[in-house]
Order: structure tokens, then C-alpha cells, then sequence
């Protein structure tokens, strides 16, 4: 069972000798203990974001940022009066250009540097077919990682008929108002 305080209430009374001394509710002082600052306030929600905390409202913040950007890039990618095609149809028609042998084909889907910098001819491109052909060379194109709103990068995957795989790299980029092949690693 809880004691009930049934003494006086806090204030000063009469020592008996002429003085005054506090009665706090719990015990007696010559003087009233300094007064307890009050507990500090919290700041008031800002509008619009009561039971956020800074931290997830940051987080929610970064998280649309990347949102949008993400957005932007794609719509970058495939918005009307951008890029003809898109950067895995171009190494797909690479491809396709490369194992018929066609040079034009693989010349009008590249950049002229792609030619220039591997040293390319027609020949190259027409014994290429051969050996692929020979070696039962299958290529898968796959993730598209863009760079920027004119340079992406599209994996391929090259199998041949005794299972062997090779990740090539392409790096496709805007040129002339279309997508054009300009290397791979």
C-alpha cells in the first residue's frame, strides 16, 4: 500500500522562532531550492512534414532526386526527336551485320572511328563472318548502362558451340541524330 504525503502543501511557514522556512511537500529549506529550468521545447514540425524525421525526410529527398534522374535518363533515351532506334537495337544490327559479312551493314551502324581506330576493311569484316560461322557463334545483347544522355554502354554475350562465353562491351553513341556503335572492349 502506497503512504499518502499528508503534510502541508509546498510554501513558506513559521519556524517557530520568529523565521520562515520552505516546505517543498517533501522536506524543510532555509531558502526555496533554485528553481529547475523547464525542459527545453522541441522546434515545432515544419508544414507539410509533421512525423517526419530530418533523417527520413533527407532520405526521401536523395531517394526522388535518384527517382527523377532515373526518369530523365530514360526519357533522354526514348523521347520524341531524340535518337533513332535504340542503343541494343544498333549492336544488334552490328551483330547481324558482322556474322552476314556486310560491310556496308556494319559500316552504317558504326562510327567512322570504330573503322578508323581497329584498322577495319571489308575483307576483315567478311573473313570475321567465316570463322564465326565456323565456330557457331551466338551473341546475346543484354543490360544497357547509360553514361550519359548520348553515351551508352550495352553488354553482349558471345557463345560458340563448345560453350565457351566472352562478355564484350559496347559503347554506342549519338551521332548525326542516331545511335551509332563507336567501340567495344
Amino acid at each position: 500500500m502506497a503512504l499518502v504525503n499528508s503534510g502541508p502543501e509546498p510554501g513558506w511557514y513559521s519556524d517557530g522562532t520568529g523565521g520562515n522556512r520552505w516546505w517543498d511537500g517533501e522536506r524543510w529549506w532555509d531558502a526555496p531550492p533554485a528553481p529547475v529550468p523547464p525542459a527545453p521545447v522541441p522546434p515545432a514540425p515544419q508544414p507539410g512534414r509533421a512525423g517526419l524525421s530530418r533523417r527520413r525526410a533527407v532520405l526521401a529527398g536523395i531517394g526522388a532526386v535518384v527517382l527523377v534522374g532515373v526518369g530523365l535518363g530514360a526519357w533522354a533515351l526514348t523521347r520524341p526527336g531524340g535518337p533513332e532506334g535504340t542503343p541494343e537495337a544498333v549492336v544488334q544490327e552490328l551483330v547481324d551485320a558482322q556474322l552476314a559479312g556486310d560491310c556496308a551493314a556494319v559500316e552504317a551502324v558504326t562510327t567512322d572511328w570504330f573503322f578508323d581506330r581497329q584498322g577495319l576493311t571489308c575483307g576483315d569484316i567478311e573473313s570475321t563472318a567465316e570463322w564465326l560461322a565456323e565456330l557457331g557463334a551466338e551473341f546475346v545483347v543484354g543490360d544497357t548502362k547509360p553514361e550519359s544522355e548520348s553515351r551508352v554502354h550495352v553488354a553482349v554475350t558471345i557463345t560458340s558451340v563448345n560453350e565457351d562465353a566472352v562478355e564484350r562491351t559496347f559503347t554506342v553513341v549519338v551521332e548525326d541524330g542516331q545511335w551509332l556503335v563507336e567501340s567495344d572492349s
